[in-house]
């Protein structure tokens, strides 16, 4: 977890890694930044970058915020559509993809 200078927390939401029984459930791991009120007792979701396509991360990763004020997340530990490795994303604050780079699990 991050605290911007906003005072907004950037993190790296691991939600995907759970086992159900329910077969309709999208599992996925996203990037997400919270506003925090303090005096309410809340956080407010107001960005949020997910891949595409349903996935898992099953271990490590990260989202730094870059000086161009795009993100830099890391999913370590990458499952998809019979693929595993790792996974690294720039992404604006539109939630478009400025880069996309997969490092494909060595099975050896």
């Amino acid at each position: 977890v991050h605290q911007l200078a906003n005072g907004n927390i950037l993190l790296l939401d691991n939600e995907g890694y759970k086992y159900s029984t329910d077969p309709d459930r999208r599992s996925t791991s996203r990037a997400v930044e919270f506003e925090l009120d303090h005096e309410a007792k809340t956080a407010t979701k107001v960005w949020e970058f997910a891949p595409d396509h349903d996935f898992e991360m099953y271990c490590c990763g990260d989202v730094h915020q870059l000086d161009n004020g795009n993100r830099l997340i890391t999913f370590g530990g990458y499952s998809a559509d019979g693929w595993d490795g790792n996974l690294i994303v720039e992404a604006t604050l539109a939630g478009e993809t400025n880069g996309w780079l997969e490092v494909q699990q060595d099975d050896r």
